[in-house]
């Protein structure tokens, strides 16, 4: 499951606050503006540092859900949830923009989501039901846990928009953009799951749940595009309040979870088994198989204001 974030709706709220803040402003200074050569936008080139949050679209939920039985066991159930859930993270970037002409303009820019930990929003279930068949009566039996997730979640923005700007009302400008743009993002995860193991020892054998442990781990990289509008407020000559909303559209993929090899112990059972998985029986598993992937998405919308530096 995929479902988009609300957050973005906050941003556009925030941004338009922060704009209509920027126009009460510049409606008491106008009476000052009118009484001095009002500006003239020209060819030239402008700087700018900017900070603010981004908040993906990415809100997703591993899941598992297996039904099988073995000559000893007459039914085994397997249900296992993995929810992710990534939400807004401080932004940090910078531009250097060239004006041709007084409205037209080639933007290029490098933005970073600084790395965000995953210490809330995210957990890992299991449940397991089994039913014995040794006599002298078949015997039903269930557990369940839950565990924590722990990860994080960064990415990178390299930018180069076609920009055209307008004057709104002395001294407020605005300004509209779009372009292609190339994403590195960067994700870790890792938490317990869980795996019904039957096992047989010469003519001892048994059955119960094992606490695993799982992770995954991708580096995206892609072009994609960006749009955006946003308002700049002269301060003073050559120096200039921005503000804007820029949402970027990037590649997608689907990342599965693995199995980690380990000596891993019955969670049910009165005399622990121990199961040393190796390596080889754990990618025999196959558990993506069983459990469902990550859909991972580099989409993200960013509200960032900052300073402007005419050069």
């Amino acid at each position: 499951m995929h479902p988009k974030s609300p957050f973005p709706k906050f941003l556009l709220a925030g941004f338009f606050l922060f704009s209509a803040a920027l126009s009460l402003f510049a409606q008491k200074t106008l009476d000052e503006e009118l009484a001095e050569k009002p500006h003239k936008m020209r060819p030239g080139f402008e700087f700018g540092l900017l900070g603010g949050a981004g908040a993906y679209d990415f809100n997703d939920m591993s899941q598992m859900s297996r039904s099988w039985s073995t000559p000893g066991y007459s039914t085994i159930g397997e249900l296992g949830t993995i929810s992710l859930e990534q939400k807004a993270q401080p932004t940090v970037g910078f531009f250097l923009a060239g004006y041709f002409a007084p409205k037209w303009g080639i933007r290029i820019e490098a933005d970073a989501l600084v790395k965000r930990i995953f210490t809330q929003g995210g957990s890992s279930s299991y449940a397991a039901s089994w039913e014995y068949n040794f006599s002298p009566a078949p015997r039903y039996n269930s557990a369940s846990a839950i565990w924590p997730l722990s990860g994080d979640f960064q990415t990178t923005v390299l930018s180069m928009d076609l920009v055209y700007r307008f004057s709104v009302l002395s001294p407020l400008e605005a300004f509209l953009m779009a372009g292609p743009s190339y994403f590195r993002g960067q994700f870790h995860a890792r938490t317990t799951s869980a795996i019904f193991y039957v096992w047989q020892d010469g003519i001892v054998g048994g059955g119960d749940w094992f606490p695993v442990d799982i992770s995954l781990g991708k580096t995206l990289e892609g072009i994609g595009l960006n749009a955006g509008f946003g308002l700049s407020l002269r301060l003073w000559k050559g120096v200039k309040l921005g503000v804007e909303v820029v949402d970027y559209m990037g590649p997608k993929a689907t990342v599965d979870w693995t199995l980690l090899p380990g000596s891993y112990t019955s969670a049910s059972q009165s005399s622990a088994y121990v199961w040393n998985l190796t390596q080889a029986a754990a990618d025999a598993i196959d558990f993506p198989a069983r459990m469902s992937g990550v859909d991972l998405s580099l989409s993200f919308v960013r509200l960032s204001a900052g300073l402007k530096i005419e050069l």
